[in-house]
């Protein structure tokens, strides 16, 4: 089997482009460079430009191989290709040598291990979401810091990361980021600009601390593993000289509340004056909402859900259809699991998914929907990705931003209500209410401790009246 498809070179042949052949007959571009007296140098086309996710975006496009054996390499790879000749080229001339036997530097370490991740993910190893969480952090975080840009990799010790990390937890406050107002994000394999809210300009908390730590230090064992260091230094996140903002907490809705939330959408979803796709997508939030309500279900969940994650089913000794939901594992340690609807919420989370959504897309995109169509989605068919700005503006207009202590709501309240409730109104055990939430006991325990004891208490209440009850019936006979 050949190691490439459809070679291409420029009128130098000091470039050339190719794709590496593949079972589904399409595949990303990749380079080979040929200056004289350098070392043969290729790589993929798209790791070269991980500085901008909106190249990025572009130069990791795949292409069908009959189209390019046809038609040849599009324009705008061809223009990444000169780009990436021009610059080792440059390189050249300065007296540098193109493959280097040296210790690298942090950031050129950092982007050694990003090529190999990338590369990586062309084979299908790694998803795009970890390659993605890996880019962004140490593009913005280690590319960009400068003692990182000088110092060999097998110098850094303890101290720096330590100074490091000072730097890192105050980057959005007084660092670079704070005069940042926008970032170039991709999301669905789309670049788009994503805006910074001030919320989010804040000292790292002690879990993303670590998390951004595993990140870094995948950086070192990549290094390792190529012999530029033999240990990995020490570094704790978290210490007195860089404390971490203490953990956001996501308030909850009392049934109050909730009942509140929902007689305010009679005057929200149908204002005097709002245009039709604001109109749709204000419906299409709401019941998102009450999906979200009705399974206890992790915001990312909702968003993933396809109209081919609704599994029909009969409840048992009726022949009453209801719908579960089959849904996906979108973080670590979750797996993919089958939820049902809260006792409460069967009958009506069921009319909206099997009748009252598919007649929505039928009357105003002009379709019943597919399979695999998402199960919230524009005009054209494609995913909505958000709902956050639809919910804070329902927020905003049931004057309910934020509870007693000043705790704002978002999205995540509506799972943490459904959970609370069901801690506190049921008898199931709390071993079956994590499997159902896809989460641990441990984890209930922790979050919802109030709810926990709300439940003893009653479960205690009720114990003193039946036996009141029973003592009252022994009297009396």
């Amino acid at each position: 089997m050949p190691t490439y498809v459809n070679e291409w070179h420029d009128d130098t042949r000091q470039l050339t482009l190719f794709q590496r052949p593949s079972v589904h007959e399409r595949g990303r571009f990749y380079y080979r460079l040929q200056i004289a007296g350098q070392a043969r140098k290729e790589g993929l086309v798209a790791a070269e430009f991980q500085y901008s996710p909106l190249h990025l975006a572009s130069a990791g496009r795949q292409f069908d191989f009959e189209s390019v054996r046809r038609n040849g390499p599009p324009e705008e790879i061809v223009e990444f290709g000169k780009r990436i000749l021009y610059k080792y080229r440059e390189q050249v001339g300065k007296g540098k040598r193109l493959n280097p036997r040296r210790t690298p530097t942090v950031s050129e370490a950092a982007k050694a291990y990003l090529d190999d991740l990338l590369a990586l993910h062309d084979l299908g190893r790694v998803s795009w979401t970890k390659y993605e969480h890996h880019r962004c952090f140490l593009a913005r975080y280690v590319a960009s810091y400068e003692p990182f840009t000088k110092r060999p990799i097998d110098e850094i010790d303890f101290v720096d990361l330590t100074e490091w990390q000072r730097w890192r937890d105050t980057y959005w406050l007084t660092g670079p980021g704070a005069s940042i107002d926008a970032i170039e994000s991709v999301r669905g394999g789309k670049p788009f600009v994503r805006k910074i809210s001030p919320k989010e300009k804040t000292i790292p908390t002690a879990t993303s601390k670590s998390k951004e730590w595993g990140y870094l230090k995948a950086v070192f064992k990549f290094a390792r593993s190529e012999r530029h260091l033999s240990t990995i230094p020490d570094h704790v996140p978290t210490t007195p000289e860089t404390p971490s903002s203490p953990s956001r907490v996501t308030p909850y809705f009392t049934a109050q509340d909730w009942k509140h939330l929902t007689e305010s959408t009679t005057i929200w979803l149908n204002p005097a004056k709002l245009p039709g796709d604001n109109r749709r997508i204000r419906q299409l939030c709401w019941w998102f909402c009450l999906v979200l309500r009705a399974y206890g279900l992790r915001v990312a969940e909702g968003y993933q859900l396809k109209f081919r994650s609704l599994l029909h089913d009969v409840i048992p000794g009726t022949e009453d259809m209801y719908v579960k939901l089959q849904v996906n594992a979108v973080k670590s340690k979750v797996h993919p699991r089958s939820v049902e609807p809260i006792d409460s919420m069967r009958a009506e989370i069921t009319n909206l998914l099997m009748k009252r959504l598919p007649a929505f897309y039928q009357e105003q995109y002009g379709r019943w929907p597919a399979s695999t169509d998402p199960l919230w989605m524009h005009s054209d068919g494609s995913a909505i990705r958000t709902f956050e700005g639809s919910f804070d503006s329902l927020l905003k207009h049931a004057k309910m931003t934020h509870d007693v202590y000043g705790h704002d709501y978002d999205l995540t309240s509506i799972r943490h209500t459904t959970i609370t409730d069901e801690i506190e109104t049921t008898d199931l055990s709390v071993g079956v209410i994590a499997t159902w939430a896809g989460t641990s006991i441990n984890m209930l325990d922790k979050t919802y401790n109030h709810a926990t004891t709300t439940r003893a208490r009653r479960q205690e209440r009720e114990r003193r009246e039946r036996l009141r009850a029973m003592a009252a019936q022994t009297r009396s006979t």
